[in-house]
């Protein structure tokens, strides 16, 4: 992945600590988009200060169809994409809103389509 522009989704969540390093072990250039500077941080706290300045972070929300086509057109190219955005809601089924249901359903299902 030398050189290769990668679009890392997900880059600071529970498999982005463990997926980011070994992107940037191979020498990608790496973009994550995130969602509040926390996530950042906490990325920050596991990688080296040298590793951690190769990554370019766009605050984005990736719910957003037209967000996620800037974040692409701004980019220019993109020459890797991995996808780890995604989640769900803890708790008993019977006490699981609707509204959690939507919100977990667009999180890994729209931003993956988009």
């Amino acid at each position: 992945m030398k050189d290769k522009q990668v679009l890392l989704t997900g880059g600071t969540g529970g498999l982005g600590m463990g997926v980011t390093p070994a992107v940037l072990a191979q020498g990608a250039k790496v973009i994550i988009p995130y969602n509040a500077a926390p996530e950042v941080e906490r990325l920050q706290g596991i990688l080296p200060p040298a590793d951690f300045a190769k990554i370019r972070f766009v605050s984005v929300d990736l719910s957003q169809e037209e967000a996620v086509e800037q974040l692409v057109n701004d980019m220019g190219r993109v020459d890797v994409l991995i996808h780890l955005v995604g989640g769900f809601s803890m708790g008993k089924t019977h006490e699981y809103s609707y509204d959690a249901w939507k919100k977990d359903f667009d999180l890994n299902l729209h931003t993956t389509f988009w």
